[in-house]
């Protein structure tokens, strides 16, 4: 690859992760909280284990992200806080579709 392709792609990347980080906070998101929503979205009853390694994290990085989503209050209906901390399979919560 080129020189110059390269800086291109790498400014491509840093101006895509720049705006996204920018909307993430007018979310109220961190940076991996939307990876998680995402997969959540499209494989519901996922057991922690197995997002973790899609989200290409390790377990106790996802356990941090899944409970920083909890205390904002995100959480499936009929759920309360300590959900994410207790659940061993998760689904994605209506506020977070």
């Amino acid at each position: 690859m080129g020189k110059k392709i390269f800086l291109e792609l790498l400014n491509t990347s840093n101006a895509h992760k720049l705006l996204a980080r920018q909307g993430f906070n007018q979310l109220d998101l961190s940076d991996g909280q939307p990876k998680v929503f995402n997969i959540l979205y499209y494989t519901e009853g996922i057991v922690q284990k197995d997002l973790a390694k899609i989200c290409g994290v390790k377990a106790s990085t996802l356990t941090t992200i899944l409970a920083r989503i909890g205390e904002a209050g995100i959480y499936p209906k009929g759920e309360g806080p300590g959900f994410w901390r207790k659940e061993s399979f998760f689904n994605l919560p209506d506020r977070g579709r």
